[in-house]
Formats: C-alpha cells, structure tokens, sequence
C-alpha cells in the first residue's frame, strides 16, 4: 500500500501541470540538501501559463566521484510526470536516509530534458522534434524513412480546417490503418514505417528535426560537465506508453547495438530487453533510432564508460497511444498551414512552404505564438488532442498504476546501486576505454 509520503507526490503530480511539478522538484531538491542546482531556460517558448520553461539539473553526492548515475525525466514532454515524481521520491528517501548512495558514486537528476512537451502535454518538442530522434550524424543528408511518406497524410490531415479537427476514426490505430487502404502490410511494419522517425514533414509525427535541438544540446553540456573526472557513467531515461499496464521494462539503449555496452547492460540490468533482438516493447531498432540522446552522450564523453537503459513504464494499448499522437499532430500540422497561408498571403501552401516556416528558427516561434498555440488552448481539437496524450502517456486517476510503477522502479534502480556497491562497476565486462 502507499506510503503517506508516495500518496501526497502522487496527488499533487496529478495535477500534470509543468509548474507545480517543477516546483515539487526544486522543493525536494532543498529538502534533500542538495546545494549543487542549475537551471537552463528554454529561449523563445513559454507554458500556456505564460511562464518561463526550464530544463533543472541537480548533483547529489561528491561532485568528484568516480562513478555516476543519471536519473532523466521528460525527453518525450508528459512521460515527464511519471520521471519526476520518481525523481522526487528519491530525493525524499535520500533526505530521510531510507535511500543512501554507494560509496564513491553521485546521482546527477536532470528534470524536464524536455519541458515544452512536458508543458504542453506534447510528445514532442517546441519545433515539433522528437529528440529520440535528434541525434543527427549527417545534417545535410540525414537518413530517408520512405516508410513514412504513405502515412503522412493520414496523420497530418492537411485538407481540415481547425475547426472540423475531431477523432477521425473510432478503430484502433493501427488497424484504422489497414482499414483505411493506407497499409497493406504487416502491422508491426506499419509501426517502424511510422514511429521509427522521419526527417522530411517538420508537420509530421516522429520528425527527427534538421538540426540538434536546444535540449540535445543542452543535455550533451550538462553531461559532459558533469562526468567530467567521472570514470563511469549508468544513464537511466524514464519513459512511459509502452508495454503492459503499470509493468516497468529495462531496455537496454542504443549502446547496446555495440556487443560491448550490450554485455555491460546486461550486466547491471540481466533482465534488459533489446530493439536489436526485438524482445523489447519498443520499436525495433533501425538507423533513425540509434539517433538518440543517451548515444550522443556517450559519443561526446570517450573517457567515461556509459551504459544506458530505457525504463519504460506501460500505460494503454500502442493503438490508443497512436490516436493521441496523431489527434495532437492534426492540430499542429493545420494551424501550420494556416498561419503559412496568412503569411504567404496564398489561399493554398505547398509542403515545402510550410517546411520552411516550421524549420526557420526565426519563423517558427512566431508560427508558434501566432497559431499554434491558440489552436492548442483555444479549439475543441486542440484541448482534446493535449488531453488525448496526457492520458495515453500518464494515467493519474489510477492509484494502483502509480503505485506498481513506482515500486517496479525501485526494483531497477536497486540493482544500479547493488551492482555499483559489489563494485562491479570497476571491472565492467567487455569494455576498455
């Protein structure tokens, strides 16, 4: 049953507002004792409170230590509510000593990666990019997803106007697909060709941008200054969405894609599932999805062994999920349009002109404060697609969900700190940087 202490995070985090869980964290933060605090503001975009957007970094524990830990919450926006009220619970353990750190070892929490998503109840980012996405090796010639290109309509729905934006089938996602004449193929195809990323529709869902976004760049500075003189590095990235209701899965990152960093996770995490070998909940690995934030990390630090893993905690079925992207996208994707065909002063816009505007870092926060944003606050469409993701990412009137998703995430992160005080962690297996 709850501790009183879980109960209170838990019906204050239930509120999802970005402020409020900002501030829960900042509070635990102090309560913890912890001096070492940083704050990183997001330019141009603010919540729909008007208000300032922050990613928040805190190190707990000897800034020197050899091996470190890092706890992330909201890379993909309302998954955030779920990291950070672990995030805070942690910290109230650490303050009551009920959770004490191995010797020689720090927890570097960072809070919100993404905290226009995490604001706004989007997936994404403020430029529309999902930053598991965002890695790009090659800007000028970033990898092709012809997958996709069938489905882009479909999920952007260009011919509506915003106000006959509504649920635009009752089938399940994916099968609404099939239904459609859209895909033929395999459903689980259908799931790479969509959700595996794409680099050519910025109104589109699963854009992997066309260039690193603030909170990739961010992120690569907080780490990098923070495992600095570390030795070694567990990266542990809190997501929900996928998999069973209120289980918590261990995959293993997109370092596992090397034979190396895949025993060394299997060595902390034995139970860990796998994109390669497809017997994790999660997309099956393709060149879009080693484009992720924990590999740039690790790129970007040589002198410091990183392993990663994913905790994904399941909420609904995939086909509920797909439906809630797709909702939030028809808004985007049209008051896009919209605002192009005003500034364009042209009754019709191409795809390439609303490109244009929504990859312009000039263009696209005014797209964003002009149309976007109303559409979101404003339009039946808007409130129900923010909604729509909010409860497919996080189900706050389920106690008994929290509840296991909680305790299953003590379970992993037990085994962080029972590997690091085996001292395992000094001798990793396969791995000689």
């Amino acid at each position: 049953m709850f501790e009183q202490q879980e109960k209170k995070l838990y019906e204050r985090i239930s509120k999802c507002d970005y402020q409020d869980a900002r501030q829960a964290f900042l509070d635990a933060v102090t309560k913890a004792g912890v001096t070492q605090v940083e704050s990183y503001k997001l330019p141009y975009y603010v919540g729909p409170d008007d208000k300032d957007l922050f990613m928040d970094v805190a190190e707990i524990g000897d800034k020197d230590a050899s091996n470190v830990i890092v706890i992330s919450s909201g890379t993909h926006g309302p998954e955030g509510y779920y990291g950070s009220v672990l995030q805070q619970d942690m910290l109230k353990k650490i303050a009551d000593e009920s959770l004490t750190l191995p010797k020689d070892t720090k927890i570097l929490m960072v809070h919100a990666i993404n905290p226009f998503g995490m604001a706004w109840h989007s997936r994404f980012d403020q430029d529309n990019v999902d930053l598991n996405r965002n890695d790009l090796k090659d800007i000028n010639n970033p990898d092709k997803n012809e997958g996709y290109e069938s489905y882009h309509d479909y999920v952007s729905k260009n011919n509506w106007t915003l106000d006959s934006l509504k649920t635009a089938v009752k089938l399940p996602f994916f099968l609404a697909l099939k239904k459609s004449g859209i895909n033929d193929g395999p459903l689980e195809q259908a799931k790479v060709d969509i959700s595996g990323g794409q680099y050519t529709h910025p109104d589109g869902i699963f854009y992997g941008g066309c260039r690193q976004s603030w909170s990739h760049e961010t992120l690569i500075k907080v780490v990098q200054e923070y495992t600095e003189n570390a030795k070694r590095c567990i990266y542990v990235d809190l997501h929900t969405g996928l998999g069973s209701r209120g289980v918590i899965e261990a995959i293993a990152g997109p370092l596992a894609s090397d034979e190396a960093h895949y025993a060394l996770t299997k060595a902390v995490f034995p139970e860990a599932t796998s994109k390669r070998e497809g017997s994790s909940v999660s997309t099956l690995e393709t060149n879009h999805l080693r484009t992720t934030m924990m590999n740039a990390v690790s790129e970007r630090n040589p002198k410091c062994e990183i392993t990663g893993v994913a905790f994904e905690a399941g909420t609904v079925p995939a086909s509920k999920v797909g439906h809630a992207l797709t909702e939030f996208n028809r808004v985007w994707a049209n008051a896009a349009k919209i605002y192009a065909s005003y500034e364009l002063k042209k009754d019709f816009v191409t795809q390439e002109e609303i490109y244009d505007i929504l990859t312009d870092q000039a263009k696209a926060p005014e797209c964003f404060k002009a149309a976007i944003k109303p559409a979101l606050l404003e339009s039946k469409a808007g409130i129900a697609g923010r909604n729509a993701v909010l409860e497919a990412f996080f189900l706050k009137n389920d106690p008994e969900w929290y509840e296991r998703i909680i305790d299953g995430s003590y379970e992993h992160i037990n085994k962080v700190f029972d590997y690091v005080n085996d001292n395992q962690f000094q001798s990793s297996p396969g791995l000689n940087r």
